[in-house]
């Protein structure tokens, strides 16, 4: 297409500029910096991409006058909602994310169904999860999805227990904000091959990660992971019942005690780094950038000044150089106070080096359950580290304590809380072991095993960090 005459050399730079762009996208919600558009578009795909207005023969300066008259008022649109929100109102930017943590905003519990529900059941359809006829319970969710075309039979309930629904009733169960979603209801009620969905956010305290923990039984897998753009708040995991659980009873871990919380702690522990969603590669690991992200707790609160005693617990402390010398020592702010130091250590051969640091105690055992000899082939001796604990140090003591014990973790933390041992650790460094491709070793877990397990402690008020070895 030729320029009109009679413009000068700047307003034809300008048409040219104009008319060259029309193919191209310049704008991140087209599709990206830059990117052609085809001529020949799927449907599908077409249609998520917005058309551009076929300019007509008139001049560009009159182009120019309306492209800028449209682009303010797209603005005014874009900031009127500010300027009619309350001045009251919550903001959702300033509430705090990540695992374990919770929304306070009844705004946001009101409105999330609204405009995320619909979303995420759609979502689930393109993913096999949901079908048509499907009988569905969405527990402590008021508002059915805007889609009326899914063609799935829903039932609302604020409380599954209260309800007492049949066995094998549903076919999928999502639960958002009540803590009556129980593992044992969920598992009672819903049919074999069904889906029972998670979310990770938008919850009262003692719901998600408790729920997810329980959830993870030997009869239900993990199946779907998705975030949400509402609010920013919105992630939603989801489980398949695979077949009958052996002794649903059994599986159901016991109730871990809460561990208190001052109104000081409580938003401390708001402060502290986000766990990781996603498994980290191993190059970042090696890397040891997560030292650099590490939110301390004595940095964020300070030291109890009713404090009596200081100490460090290394547990799985492998050599004095691997996190004792190398981390503990120089990076841990200790503010001028001086931390009695434990060494817990299966690998006897490793009690030498510590005779040159007596600053150091060390203790040659496996860290576990009850005290009782490991193997006979390896002859380890094991520690009940909850007994140990209790008896080493007081509620007045300030604790830290470092994990690492090679998967023993999902055994020694959960009987940690429940006997309330783990409340006298202030702060927890865990290595979570899983199963990577990036890592030689095999585990039994999986990563969400080890999310949920951070996630149950910091819900039960224990400031824990992940740590990578």
């Amino acid at each position: 297409m030729s320029c009109p005459e009679g413009l000068g050399k700047e307003e034809k730079r300008i048409y040219h500029r104009e008319v060259s762009s029309r193919n191209r996208i310049g704008n991140a919600q087209y599709g990206g910096h830059g990117q052609v558009v085809p001529n020949s578009m799927p449907t599908a795909a077409a249609s998520s991409v917005k058309k551009f207005v076929i300019l007509p023969s008139w001049g560009c300066i009159s182009f120019v006058r309306i492209a800028a008259r449209s682009v303010l008022l797209l603005m005014v649109l874009a900031i009127f909602p500010f300027f009619c929100a309350k001045p009251n109102s919550n903001s959702v930017a300033e509430s705090d994310h990540g695992i374990g943590n919770t929304v306070s905003s009844n705004q946001v519990l009101f409105q999330w169904p609204s405009h995320t529900l619909s979303v995420v059941f759609q979502d689930m359809v393109s993913e096999g999860l949901l079908k048509k006829g499907d009988r569905a319970l969405c527990i402590g969710i008021g508002t059915s999805p805007n889609d009326e075309k899914l063609g799935i039979d829903m039932v609302f309930e604020e409380d599954i227990q209260n309800a007492r629904f049949p066995y094998n009733s549903f076919d999928f169960e999502l639960g958002v904000t009540y803590s009556s979603f129980t593992a044992a209801e969920v598992d009672r009620t819903l049919k074999i091959g069904g889906v029972a969905a998670v979310h990770l956010s938008l919850a009262e305290p003692g719901l998600n990660l408790n729920t997810l923990l329980q959830l993870h039984l030997p009869n239900f897998k993990i199946v779907y992971l998705r975030k949400f753009d509402a609010f920013g708040l919105d992630t939603v995991i989801a489980f398949r019942k695979v077949h009958r659980a052996p002794n649903p009873i059994k599986t159901i871990p016991q109730k871990a005690i809460k561990c208190p919380l001052n109104a000081e702690k409580r938003a401390a522990m708001k402060k502290l780094e986000h766990i990781l969603l996603e498994q980290p590669r191993a190059s970042w690991i090696e890397s040891h950038e997560n030292l650099n992200n590490i939110q301390y707790l004595p940095n964020i609160l300070g030291y109890p000044q009713n404090s009596t005693g200081y100490v460090f617990v290394d547990v799985g402390a492998n050599s004095y150089k691997s996190s004792i010398g190398s981390w503990f020592q120089s990076h841990y702010p200790k503010h001028n106070h001086k931390f009695d130091i434990f060494a817990i250590e299966a690998d006897g051969s490793f009690g030498t080096e510590y005779l040159d640091h007596p600053e150091v105690k060390f203790l040659p055992f496996a860290a576990w359950i009850k005290n009782e000899v490991q193997s006979e082939q390896s002859r380890e001796r094991g520690l009940d580290l909850a007994e140990w604990l209790v008896e080493t140090v007081t509620p007045e003591d300030y604790v830290v304590m470092k994990m690492n014990v090679g998967g023993a973790e999902f055994q020694i933390l959960p009987k940690m809380l429940r006997t309330g041992a783990l409340c006298l650790v202030d702060e927890l460094f865990l290595e979570c072991h899983y199963q990577s491709p990036y890592k030689k070793k095999k585990q039994r877990r999986s990563y969400w095993e080890c999310l949920t397990l951070y996630g149950l402690l910091r819900e039960n008020g224990v400031a824990v960090h992940q740590w990578w070895g």
